[in-house]
């Protein structure tokens, strides 16, 4: 017969993995997020904003817009977590190049991905939705 302790340790250790599971679960899908419609209070329990609007937007492609004025159309995969330090990873991406006649032409990024790192600086980041931008 087992001695009762390996059995109250495993109880413990699945009760201490139980909670990490919905503490991680908690913050990434924003837990507290009924108290936004008291009117309780406006903050998330996400890290910083950038981080908030990736989860957010997970499943949507974006234009991304550089400080020097080019723009980068893809579907986000990776993220940076820290904000003072945005990085991105785009897939599917592609340049978007003004023609002089108010269009803009696709140019596909070799690889089909791109790494947009701190030292490009982002501008902006536009949200196109799932399907294809316009």
């Amino acid at each position: 017969m087992a001695p009762k302790t390996s059995s109250g340790l495993i109880a413990l250790s699945l009760i201490a993995i139980s909670t990490g599971f919905a503490v991680a679960f908690y913050q990434t899908n924003n837990g507290h997020k009924w108290l936004y419609k008291w009117k309780i209070t406006r903050r998330s329990t996400r890290q910083n904003v950038w981080h908030d609007f990736f989860i957010d937007h997970a499943k949507t492609y974006v234009i991304v817009t550089l400080e020097d004025g080019r723009r980068l159309y893809g579907w986000p995969y990776a993220y940076s977590d820290n904000s003072s330090e945005p990085s991105l990873f785009l897939t599917q991406a592609e340049w978007l190049i003004a023609d002089g006649e108010g269009e803009q032409k696709r140019v596909p990024v070799s690889d089909g991905g791109i790494l947009i790192t701190q030292t490009m600086r982002i501008a902006s980041i536009e949200v196109m939705g799932t399907s294809d931008a316009q």
